[in-house]
């Protein structure tokens, strides 16, 4: 059994089962529970996101998003929430606004004690391996059955929106799509988990998500304005999506962060 990628005109190649099986290792943390620490909720004034704690000076923290969570205030700021539910004025950080990736820092300064995430350290992620996306979903929908009921906005409910889906990685890109996503996975992700962490069972960050399945807007391109086929479009439609730990550790280069001690990957 072969798991694929897309070569760079995106066609199917083959990943061998046994580099799938070399990818496998002891779990030696609670990846699930390092998700928890480090992924804050972002709360700007017309809605939700979610983010992950990359660095500390100090008191000082920053986290990690996606850029379309904080589009809508940049200049009062925005509030994050921590594992422990406490609420802190925060501020954007991003230094070099980088119109390709789908990506801005969020700071904010605390007396507490927050996990910081660890990086990937061999930045290769192999179909098929098991992964965890952690965030805050906007919304809680009641079901009976198949049949949504009702639905309520998880704005004021604290950590208690916290949320964490387990998957596996189903497809990589060659080519990108719009925002620099190249990573899909089977795990469901909701509206208002965008920038939170899909991480792998060390619990380290592999890539941070941001796009849903099936999205209203739909996926017309790739970057390069090529069309994918309708059976691979078909299939990245069905995907939720991620912007790869290369691609992150490309953008922290730009904020001058990689210099400052971020060698862990």
């Amino acid at each position: 059994m072969s798991k694929f990628v897309l070569d760079s005109n995106a066609q199917a190649v083959t990943l061998s089962e046994q580099d799938l099986r070399n990818s496998v290792q002891t779990i030696n943390v609670n990846a699930s529970e390092i998700a928890k620490q480090v992924t804050v909720r972002i709360i700007t004034k017309f809605g939700s996101g979610s983010g992950v704690i990359i660095k500390r000076y100090g008191q000082t923290y920053l986290a990690l998003t996606n850029h379309h969570v904080v589009a809508d205030n940049p200049k009062n700021g925005y509030q994050v929430m921590t594992v422990d539910g406490k609420l802190y004025s925060a501020r954007d950080r991003t230094q070099v606004k980088i119109a390709t990736l789908d990506l801005a820092l969020v700071e904010f300064t605390s007396q507490q004690n927050y996990q910081v995430v660890e990086l990937q350290k061999l930045p290769k992620i192999l179909e098929g391996e098991k992964v965890y996306a952690a965030g805050f979903p906007a919304w809680n929908f009641i079901r009976e059955g198949n049949k949504i009921t009702r639905f309520e906005e998880t704005r004021n409910w604290g950590i208690r929106a916290f949320h964490l889906t387990t998957g596996k990685i189903e497809m990589q890109l060659a080519k990108t799509l719009p925002g620099g996503y190249q990573v899909g996975y089977t795990n469901d992700v909701r509206q208002g988990m965008s920038g939170g962490p899909l991480l792998n069972q060390k619990g380290e960050l592999i890539a941070i998500n941001g796009l849903l399945k099936y999205p209203f807007q739909g996926i017309k391109a790739f970057t390069d304005g090529s069309v994918p086929n309708q059976q691979i479009y078909a299939k990245i439609d069905s995907l939720s999506w991620a912007i790869p730990i290369t691609k992150v550790i490309d953008f922290m280069e730009t904020q001058n962060l990689v210099e400052q001690n971020l060698h862990n990957y």
